[in-house]
């Protein structure tokens, strides 16, 4: 990772930001290109989410180590979603939004 999240409260914060975009998305299911670069939009726009982490430029736009990491492996909102790899290098990578609420639920409890 990139940067060190200041506490897991941070962590938090990006795992329901990356269920919330997976969520609002018809189908659900986006490439992992694309939630970069709507994460970057959050990140260049509010200045809470630019505290939790940082950006470097790549060929294809904006890149985060901290968000593809909590992409591929959430800590705190597991099986929210799935991290697809691509099939063949003609593929992108993908998240798949999973529902998760009953799995959420009986955590809290």
């Amino acid at each position: 990772m990139a940067q060190e999240f200041h506490d897991e409260n941070d962590l938090k914060t990006i795992e329901y930001l990356i269920l919330l975009i997976l969520g609002g998305k018809a189908g659900g299911e986006i490439s992992v290109l694309h939630l970069q670069k709507i994460f970057f939009f959050l990140w260049k726009f509010h200045p809470e989410v630019r505290k939790l982490l940082e950006f470097v430029p790549h060929l294809k736009g904006p890149f985060s180590d901290d968000l593809d990491d909590s992409i591929k492996n959430p800590l705190y909102v597991v099986g929210c979603w799935k991290y697809l790899p691509p099939k063949n290098k003609s593929q992108a990578e993908r998240a798949r939004w999973v529902s998760c609420y009953h799995r959420q639920r009986k955590r809290n409890l």
